[in-house]
């Protein structure tokens, strides 16, 4: 990674007025942890990164992208948090969804920042998203898996120029983000996200994002 990426996690980190801490956990990727109201930010990288997968800049400049939104714009752009007494399998359901929306954001941050960085970024995915449906084919793709693979394609297109490789429902999903600018973050976009691509699943939901504290809302 160039070492322009190393001056702009500085800078960036510079100019959040949260406090921003490092840690690490046992997962395998890294993830921020956004806290509106102790005002913190804590970046967790694995601890035990693979041989094969070591952390790279760009990936930690993408929490600080989620942490520069979530200061910026809106709270719910980093760290989702959920009302109070939601059920399990609506969070296991809904994660994912609310995730890949919000890396749609915060992506479209970092291609304002650092676009030939995050463009090599994103063929690199699609690439592996390619070989995944060319080796498991599109009967394979379960709804978690889905919304990632949404994600990068639809990224791919927008920024790179290729092409949407989804069909049926994964390129339904690939369409439903690019008909959101993902360089005009809001709440308001944030939340018709969600409910888009909610609406292009099977599940019969429909959220509200808080506008205090950026709490979920889920209503059947």
């Amino acid at each position: 990674m160039s070492k322009g990426i190393k001056k702009i996690i500085k800078r960036t980190r510079h100019a959040l007025r949260w406090r921003v801490l490092d840690a690490v956990h046992d997962r395998g990727e890294m993830e921020i942890v956004s806290d509106p109201w102790e005002r913190t930010h804590i970046i967790y990288s694995p601890a035990h990164p693979a041989p094969g997968n070591p952390l790279r800049d760009i990936e930690y400049l993408h929490e600080l992208a989620h942490a520069m939104l979530c200061e910026t714009v809106h709270t719910c752009m980093s760290t989702h948090y959920f009302e109070q007494g939601t059920p399990e399998h609506m969070l296991h359901t809904l994660s994912p969804i609310v995730r890949a929306a919000s890396d749609w954001y915060a992506d479209g941050w970092l291609m304002s920042i650092c676009p030939d960085d995050e463009r090599s970024e994103i063929e690199e995915h699609y690439a592996l998203v390619c070989r995944a449906l060319t080796a498991h084919g599109f009967a394979a793709i379960h709804d978690e898996w889905r919304w990632g693979a949404a994600l990068i394609i639809a990224q791919a297109v927008k920024w790179c120029g290729r092409r949407n490789i989804g069909r049926g429902a994964l390129a339904e999903t690939v369409n439903v983000l690019l008909a959101i600018d993902p360089m005009r973050p809001s709440r308001q976009g944030m939340e018709r996200l969600i409910n888009d691509l909610l609406s292009c699943s099977s599940m019969s939901m429909r959220i509200a994002i808080d506008d205090a504290d950026g709490t979920i809302e889920v209503a059947q």
